[in-house]
């Protein structure tokens, strides 16, 4: 018996039909996703835990034999570094004394024209302190103190040296002075020899070791 469907009816079964087509179109990705959905929860099952955390944190790390090899190494860098760079700062030391007294020497000599007053540098090499003397109230204290290096000698010229105690070297108020030489040392035998001539400039300096 075959029968025919018109107008609403079949309408209907057209509308239910076609949720079942389009399910059957989707059967195959649904079996696919459950496949491997199924997969990764049985390797996530087997894996043992941390394992693979704990072999990342291996690969990335350093062993101990190489830390003491680095360490070996920097411990030879810095052994044949250390005396160039101690040998460096004391150089450096005497350098800045060096400095200090060429710019006392101008200074002293730059006061005695500016205040027309004879004034005098005071050595002492006992604390290796350097003192701006003058009679002339109105002349402004100065004084500089040599650190890390100690006052050895200063010779004026036409008298003896002088190694210990104070030594005074006049500058007049045109700004002449007895040209004079001062020796500095440090404590390992590294010294330097700064040579001033008349007109308070320095003339030469001069390093050596004792």
């Amino acid at each position: 018996m075959r029968s025919s469907l018109s107008g609403p009816t079949a309408r209907m079964a057209a509308v239910t039909t076609l949720p079942t087509e389009i399910a059957m179109a989707k059967k195959p990705f649904l079996v696919l996703r459950s496949w491997f959905l199924v997969n990764l929860k049985r390797r996530t099952m087997n894996k043992e835990p941390g394992t693979l955390c704990f072999r990342s944190h291996l690969s990335s790390a350093f062993t101990l034999i190489e830390l003491l090899l680095v360490i070996v190494v920097m411990g030879i860098a810095v052994a044949i570094a250390m005396p160039s760079f101690v040998r460096s700062i004391q150089g450096q030391r005497l350098s800045a004394a060096a400095r200090t007294l060429s710019t006392v020497a101008r200074y002293a000599r730059s006061m005695a024209v500016l205040k027309q007053s004879d004034l005098a540098l005071t050595f002492n090499l006992a604390n290796g302190q350097v003192d701006l003397v003058s009679s002339n109230t109105a002349m402004p204290s100065f004084s500089r103190a040599i650190d890390g290096v100690r006052l050895q000698e200063v010779t004026i010229e036409g008298a003896d040296p002088v190694t210990e105690g104070t030594c005074r070297v006049p500058f007049l108020r045109n700004g002449a002075c007895v040209p004079f030489a001062v020796t500095i040392a440090d404590q390992n035998g590294n010294y330097v020899i700064l040579k001033v001539d008349a007109l308070g400039s320095v003339k030469s300096k001069v390093f050596g070791t004792q």
